[in-house]
Protein backbone atom coordinates (compact mmCIF):
# COMPACT_ATOMS: atom_id res chain seq x y z
CA UNK A 1 0.00 0.00 0.00
CA UNK A 2 1.20 2.99 -1.36
CA UNK A 3 1.88 6.69 0.91
CA UNK A 4 -0.91 8.16 -1.27
CA UNK A 5 -3.16 5.53 -0.42
CA UNK A 6 -2.30 5.44 3.53
CA UNK A 7 -3.07 9.56 3.76
CA UNK A 8 -6.53 8.79 1.55
CA UNK A 9 -7.33 5.93 4.33
CA UNK A 10 -6.56 7.69 7.49
CA UNK A 11 -8.21 11.34 6.08
CA UNK A 12 -11.51 9.30 5.40
CA UNK A 13 -11.40 8.01 8.94
CA UNK A 14 -10.55 11.44 10.47
CA UNK A 15 -13.35 12.72 8.50
CA UNK A 16 -15.80 10.21 9.68
CA UNK A 17 -14.91 10.91 13.20
CA UNK A 18 -15.34 14.05 13.08
CA UNK A 19 -18.65 14.64 11.19
CA UNK A 20 -20.62 11.84 13.73
CA UNK A 21 -21.83 12.65 17.11
CA UNK A 22 -19.69 11.20 20.14
CA UNK A 23 -23.32 9.47 21.19
CA UNK A 24 -23.17 6.06 22.22
CA UNK A 25 -25.25 3.39 20.74
CA UNK A 26 -27.35 2.78 23.62
CA UNK A 27 -28.05 6.63 23.91
CA UNK A 28 -31.60 7.90 23.10
CA UNK A 29 -32.02 11.52 22.08
CA UNK A 30 -35.32 13.27 22.32
CA UNK A 31 -35.67 16.68 21.09
CA UNK A 32 -38.38 18.65 22.97
CA UNK A 33 -39.87 22.01 23.14
CA UNK A 34 -39.76 22.06 26.84
CA UNK A 35 -37.86 23.91 28.67
CA UNK A 36 -35.37 22.67 31.40
CA UNK A 37 -37.13 24.76 34.46
CA UNK A 38 -40.68 23.45 33.43
CA UNK A 39 -42.08 20.95 35.45
CA UNK A 40 -43.53 18.93 32.71
CA UNK A 41 -40.34 19.11 31.42
CA UNK A 42 -38.87 17.27 34.48
CA UNK A 43 -41.94 14.79 34.91
CA UNK A 44 -41.24 13.65 31.14
CA UNK A 45 -37.35 13.42 31.52
CA UNK A 46 -38.13 11.33 35.06
CA UNK A 47 -40.72 8.86 33.30
CA UNK A 48 -39.08 7.66 30.15
CA UNK A 49 -35.61 7.84 31.19
CA UNK A 50 -36.89 4.75 33.46
CA UNK A 51 -38.82 3.62 30.60
CA UNK A 52 -35.72 3.57 28.29
CA UNK A 53 -33.23 2.41 31.58
CA UNK A 54 -35.42 -1.05 31.07
CA UNK A 55 -34.39 -1.63 27.97
CA UNK A 56 -31.19 -0.70 27.98
CA UNK A 57 -30.69 2.59 27.26
CA UNK A 58 -30.05 6.21 28.90
CA UNK A 59 -32.19 9.11 27.60
CA UNK A 60 -30.92 12.50 26.51
CA UNK A 61 -33.57 15.14 26.65
CA UNK A 62 -32.48 17.90 23.89
CA UNK A 63 -34.39 21.25 24.19
CA UNK A 64 -35.55 23.01 20.91
CA UNK A 65 -37.50 25.63 19.97
CA UNK A 66 -41.60 25.22 19.04
CA UNK A 67 -42.16 23.17 16.41
CA UNK A 68 -38.41 22.77 15.16
CA UNK A 69 -38.11 20.12 17.95
CA UNK A 70 -40.80 18.19 15.98
CA UNK A 71 -39.12 18.98 12.82
CA UNK A 72 -35.50 17.61 14.01
CA UNK A 73 -37.43 14.36 15.18
CA UNK A 74 -39.12 13.53 11.99
CA UNK A 75 -36.04 14.11 9.78
CA UNK A 76 -33.73 12.13 12.07
CA UNK A 77 -31.30 14.54 13.21
CA UNK A 78 -32.70 13.40 17.05
CA UNK A 79 -34.52 10.09 18.06
CA UNK A 80 -37.84 11.26 18.65
CA UNK A 81 -39.82 13.98 20.23
CA UNK A 82 -40.71 13.30 24.18
CA UNK A 83 -43.38 15.36 24.61
CA UNK A 84 -46.73 15.68 22.05
CA UNK A 85 -50.07 15.46 21.39
CA UNK A 86 -51.81 12.29 19.81
CA UNK A 87 -52.48 13.35 16.24
CA UNK A 88 -49.83 16.15 15.70
CA UNK A 89 -48.71 13.95 13.01
CA UNK A 90 -51.57 14.69 10.73
CA UNK A 91 -51.79 18.10 12.11
CA UNK A 92 -47.95 18.94 11.12
CA UNK A 93 -48.22 16.56 7.84
CA UNK A 94 -45.19 14.64 9.28
CA UNK A 95 -44.73 10.62 8.28
CA UNK A 96 -41.13 9.47 10.22
CA UNK A 97 -42.63 9.71 13.25
CA UNK A 98 -44.45 6.74 15.30
CA UNK A 99 -46.33 7.43 18.50
CA UNK A 100 -45.48 5.01 21.83
CA UNK A 101 -49.33 4.04 22.14
CA UNK A 102 -49.01 4.38 26.04
CA UNK A 103 -49.49 7.85 27.90
CA UNK A 104 -46.61 9.02 29.38
CA UNK A 105 -49.00 11.56 31.30
CA UNK A 106 -52.13 13.78 31.10
CA UNK A 107 -51.47 17.65 31.44
CA UNK A 108 -54.12 20.01 32.14
CA UNK A 109 -54.25 23.28 31.26
CA UNK A 110 -56.07 26.25 32.82
CA UNK A 111 -56.67 29.74 32.46
CA UNK A 112 -54.92 32.47 34.76
CA UNK A 113 -56.14 35.99 35.46
CA UNK A 114 -55.84 38.91 37.44
CA UNK A 115 -59.25 39.87 36.87
CA UNK A 116 -62.40 38.33 37.67
CA UNK A 117 -63.12 36.53 34.04
CA UNK A 118 -65.51 33.47 33.63
CA UNK A 119 -64.29 30.87 31.02
CA UNK A 120 -67.31 28.24 32.04
CA UNK A 121 -68.12 27.96 28.51
CA UNK A 122 -64.58 27.17 27.40
CA UNK A 123 -62.69 28.36 24.64
CA UNK A 124 -64.96 30.29 22.73
CA UNK A 125 -65.21 32.88 25.52
CA UNK A 126 -61.46 33.96 25.09
CA UNK A 127 -63.18 36.23 21.96
CA UNK A 128 -63.09 39.44 24.15
CA UNK A 129 -59.26 38.25 25.90
CA UNK A 130 -55.81 38.87 25.09
CA UNK A 131 -53.42 35.34 25.83
CA UNK A 132 -50.22 34.73 26.57
CA UNK A 133 -49.30 30.83 25.98
CA UNK A 134 -45.64 28.69 25.44
CA UNK A 135 -44.18 28.80 22.43
CA UNK A 136 -43.94 25.19 21.05
CA UNK A 137 -47.74 24.27 22.78
CA UNK A 138 -49.22 23.59 19.26
CA UNK A 139 -52.95 22.46 20.67
CA UNK A 140 -52.83 25.20 23.16
CA UNK A 141 -51.58 28.02 20.72
CA UNK A 142 -54.03 26.78 17.57
CA UNK A 143 -57.33 26.94 20.18
CA UNK A 144 -56.21 30.09 21.41
CA UNK A 145 -55.21 31.85 18.10
CA UNK A 146 -58.49 30.58 16.87
CA UNK A 147 -60.62 32.18 19.46
CA UNK A 148 -58.94 35.03 21.24
CA UNK A 149 -58.33 38.40 20.60
CA UNK A 150 -54.99 38.51 20.59
CA UNK A 151 -52.30 36.05 21.33
CA UNK A 152 -48.16 36.30 22.24
CA UNK A 153 -46.60 33.17 22.10
CA UNK A 154 -43.44 33.29 24.47
CA UNK A 155 -40.39 31.37 25.50
CA UNK A 156 -41.17 30.42 28.63
CA UNK A 157 -44.14 30.11 31.42
CA UNK A 158 -42.24 32.94 33.60
CA UNK A 159 -42.39 35.21 30.89
CA UNK A 160 -46.37 34.05 30.24
CA UNK A 161 -46.78 34.98 34.31
CA UNK A 162 -44.74 37.94 33.87
CA UNK A 163 -46.46 40.15 31.00
CA UNK A 164 -49.83 38.86 33.20
CA UNK A 165 -48.86 40.78 35.82
CA UNK A 166 -47.69 43.71 34.20
CA UNK A 167 -51.00 43.88 32.52
CA UNK A 168 -49.51 43.66 28.81
CA UNK A 169 -52.21 40.34 28.44
CA UNK A 170 -55.03 39.40 30.15
CA UNK A 171 -54.95 35.47 30.42
CA UNK A 172 -52.56 33.08 30.47
CA UNK A 173 -52.65 29.38 29.46
CA UNK A 174 -50.41 27.32 31.67
CA UNK A 175 -50.59 23.95 34.13
CA UNK A 176 -50.93 24.45 37.68
CA UNK A 177 -47.21 22.14 37.66
CA UNK A 178 -45.88 25.11 35.43
CA UNK A 179 -46.98 28.17 38.08
CA UNK A 180 -44.50 27.80 40.52
CA UNK A 181 -43.66 31.45 39.86
CA UNK A 182 -47.03 32.40 41.95
CA UNK A 183 -45.43 30.92 44.91
CA UNK A 184 -42.21 33.06 44.76
CA UNK A 185 -42.38 36.37 42.77
CA UNK A 186 -45.40 36.98 42.09
CA UNK A 187 -47.56 35.38 45.65
CA UNK A 188 -49.05 38.81 45.89
CA UNK A 189 -49.71 39.33 42.49
CA UNK A 190 -53.23 38.20 42.83
CA UNK A 191 -53.10 35.98 39.83
CA UNK A 192 -55.48 33.30 40.31
CA UNK A 193 -56.84 30.04 38.31
CA UNK A 194 -59.81 29.80 36.57
CA UNK A 195 -61.89 26.46 36.67
CA UNK A 196 -62.59 24.30 34.96
CA UNK A 197 -59.45 23.51 32.94
CA UNK A 198 -59.86 24.66 29.47
CA UNK A 199 -58.60 21.50 28.53
CA UNK A 200 -57.41 17.53 29.53
CA UNK A 201 -55.00 16.40 27.29
CA UNK A 202 -52.65 12.72 27.09
CA UNK A 203 -49.43 13.49 26.17
CA UNK A 204 -47.27 10.43 24.23
CA UNK A 205 -43.39 10.36 23.25
CA UNK A 206 -42.39 9.76 19.21
CA UNK A 207 -40.17 7.75 18.05
CA UNK A 208 -38.36 7.89 14.62
CA UNK A 209 -39.38 5.01 12.43
CA UNK A 210 -35.79 3.23 12.53
CA UNK A 211 -36.66 2.85 16.15
CA UNK A 212 -39.72 1.01 15.43
CA UNK A 213 -38.55 -2.02 17.08
CA UNK A 214 -38.48 -0.50 19.85
CA UNK A 215 -41.78 1.21 20.42
CA UNK A 216 -43.93 -1.77 22.05
CA UNK A 217 -41.20 -2.63 24.13
CA UNK A 218 -41.42 1.35 25.67
CA UNK A 219 -45.00 1.22 25.86
CA UNK A 220 -44.83 -2.20 27.80
CA UNK A 221 -42.04 -1.03 30.09
CA UNK A 222 -44.57 2.28 30.81
CA UNK A 223 -47.34 -0.01 31.57
CA UNK A 224 -45.19 -2.39 33.48
CA UNK A 225 -44.31 1.22 35.48
CA UNK A 226 -47.95 1.83 36.53
CA UNK A 227 -49.07 -1.50 37.53
CA UNK A 228 -45.60 -1.96 39.86
CA UNK A 229 -45.67 2.12 40.96
CA UNK A 230 -42.70 2.64 39.88
CA UNK A 231 -44.41 5.41 37.52
CA UNK A 232 -46.49 7.11 40.57
CA UNK A 233 -43.27 7.13 42.59
CA UNK A 234 -41.49 9.03 40.17
CA UNK A 235 -44.02 11.60 39.62
CA UNK A 236 -44.24 12.23 43.65
CA UNK A 237 -40.44 12.96 43.71
CA UNK A 238 -39.80 15.22 40.80
CA UNK A 239 -39.64 18.85 42.24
Amino acid sequence: MNKRVIFKWVFTLFFISSTTPLIAEDTIILSTHLTKERYDYKVTFTIMQEAFKRNGLKLILKPLPGLRALVEADRGRTDGDAHRIDGILEKKGLHNLIRIPEIQQVVHDYAWAKKDISLKNGWSELSSYTVAVHLGTVFVSEKAKAYAKWVAAVGTTRQQFKMLDAGRVDLVIATLSNADILKTELRDSGIRRIYPPLTSLPIYTYLHKKHSTLVPKIAESLQAMKMDGTYQRLIQNVQ
